[in-house]
């Protein structure tokens, strides 16, 4: 019994790694296929707004996994979420369970800001920088955590932040050195980093939200994706409408929902490649849900970063980038700096984070999909359930 739960375990690890890795590959492949437009022009699928509804549509899908999984039940059955216990082993007031729906239309704003300047971003910029500059989350986190949750940080942490910092710069500077000459090379690399390292500021302010709730209700991870999804939906569907009477600068609409569904409709691979990015990121924060209660927010975290390594290589053996050892120096920053914070990586007398000498509430910065951050306890084994 106990190597086949381990297999499982495995199973979802290797599972979270693969959906992760395709969620970012997908949605870079959408941005290079070529379908015929309400013009009867072929050309290429830019819509970022829409593919911010499309990952709003697979993270709504997470409600069914979270009734699946049975945790719809879990009030009667006693059995606890991953993030419910941390109240009562801190010594924390106990946290609420009747709890609005609504609350969820805070963070899914957040979520819908950082998710369309991301994937404007990455219309603009490499996979691989996309996917790298990503990690520059963990920095507005915590600054966010100082400036409105009160919290100190030690030093591991700010050398931590200072690595990352490192490692965005030596990426942007890369963008900056080298022109590539592979078959997908950007548009504007430079205003794709910036637009990207805005949508982490509105990521990591999400961040904060679903911090404060965490804290104060009683909340599946895949409950509050869920809900974030489905009023991501609604949004997206009231915003999509309005974008088709603002021009840019082009004299087209910034975005046009009509244009888009025409060209998914022309173009069975675009078609094919939109449905398997809205399963992607449904069964990728199922699995990472899954991973973190049965394993460690540790074991999350460090796929998370492994994901990116698989990025950047896909996109070197497919020809869509060129390898340059300044990026690997940049991304070992990143990693380092990430590891610091997390406190994967310890250094020598290390400590935690204690606010007034109460338990840590120092919190892993993991992302559940391509712009959804999820928090996760420092201490994973106090908060997950057999």
């Amino acid at each position: 019994m106990a190597a086949v739960a381990n297999a499982s375990v495995y199973g979802l690890m290797g599972a979270m790694l693969l959906f992760g890795t395709f969620s970012t590959l997908i949605l870079k492949y959408q941005d290079t296929l070529l379908a015929t437009d309400s013009r009867g022009e072929n050309t290429k699928f830019e819509h970022p707004v829409v593919q911010t509804a499309a990952m709003f549509l697979g993270e709504s899908l997470c409600l069914f996994g979270y009734w699946v999984s049975g945790r719809s039940r879990s009030h009667e059955s006693n059995r606890i979420p991953l993030l419910r216990d941390t109240a009562a082993v801190a010594g924390l007031p106990a946290k609420r369970t009747d709890f609005s729906k609504a609350i969820f239309l805070i963070p899914t704003v957040f979520d819908c800001l950082a998710s369309t300047l991301s994937f404007v971003g990455l219309l603009m910029t490499y996979t691989s920088v996309y996917q790298m500059l990503r990690g520059a989350i963990v920095v507005f986190t915590g600054l966010f955590s100082i400036m409105f949750l009160g919290r100190r940080l030690l030093a591991h942490h700010w050398l931590g932040l200072s690595l990352i910092v490192a490692g965005v710069a030596v990426v942007g500077l890369n963008s900056l050195i080298y022109t590539s000459t592979g078959s997908e090379a950007p548009s504007n690399p430079m205003l794709g980093i910036v637009l990207v390292l805005a949508a982490q500021v509105f990521a990591a302010g999400l961040m904060v939200v679903e911090e404060k709730y965490f804290a104060n209700y009683q909340i599946h991870p895949l409950q509050a994706v869920g809900y974030e999804g489905a009023w991501g939906v609604l949004l997206a569907a009231i915003i999509l409408p309005a974008l088709m009477f603002v021009h840019g600068s082009n004299g087209r609409p910034l975005d046009d929902v009509v244009d888009a569904v025409i060209q998914i409709q022309s173009s069975w691979r675009l078609l094919l490649a939109v449905l398997a990015g809205i399963g992607a990121i449904a069964l990728y924060n199922f699995c990472g849900v899954s991973v973190t209660k049965r394993a460690s927010a540790t074991a999350r975290s460090t796929i998370d970063t492994t994901r990116t390594v698989f990025v950047w290589a896909f996109c070197i053996l497919a020809g869509w980038e060129d390898f340059h050892w300044l990026q690997v120096g940049g991304f070992v920053l990143l990693v380092l700096g990430t590891m610091l914070y997390n406190e994967i990586i310890r250094l020598p007398q290390g400590q935690r984070l204690k606010d007034n000498g109460q338990p840590s509430k120092q919190f892993y910065v993991t992302l559940s999909d391509d712009s959804q951050p999820t928090i996760v306890p420092l201490n994973p084994e106090s908060a997950c359930v057999n």
